[in-house]
């Protein structure tokens, strides 16, 4: 089992808050007029995309292994749908921009999980003695 480091978890999950912000913030500029006139319906989006993300996100932070394995399955199933959509499409340069401003930490964060889950726990990380023996009293 992959030994994680809790300093790669928080800076992990501090990505991850940076791009809940971001999409916050960009879905307030490309929506305004829904923001606006609808309360009732910045509400649900509020209950309904940003809390449940702000609980995966201190999920991830705590240092859940379920919750990173999913935030990684996730964000790869996001890529394989929504990657070819968007290069198939005509969008303003201000979508492209705010899309790759999202999307930048978010694969960063996913290559940090990535480097955690994977790597191989060292004698010091296991609780087991280093140097290969036991020293007794």
């Amino acid at each position: 089992m992959a030994v994680t480091i809790r300093r790669n978890d928080v800076r992990a999950s501090n990505l991850l808050l940076v791009n809940f912000i971001l999409g916050l913030v960009a879905e307030v500029y490309q929506f305004k007029h829904a923001f606006s006139s609808h309360f009732l319906g910045t509400l649900v989006f509020l209950a309904f995309n940003l809390l449940p993300g702000l609980v995966f996100v201190w999920l991830i932070r705590q240092g859940y292994h379920w919750a990173k394995v999913y935030f990684i399955f996730l964000f790869l199933v996001g890529l394989a749908v929504y990657a070819p959509k968007l290069l198939g499409q005509q969008l303003p340069i201000s979508t492209i921009l705010i899309t790759l401003a999202c999307a930048i930490p978010q694969a960063w964060a996913v290559l940090i999980l990535l480097k955690d889950l994977f790597r191989k726990p060292k004698a010091g990380d296991a609780g087991v003695a280093e140097g290969g023996h036991n020293r007794g009293n």
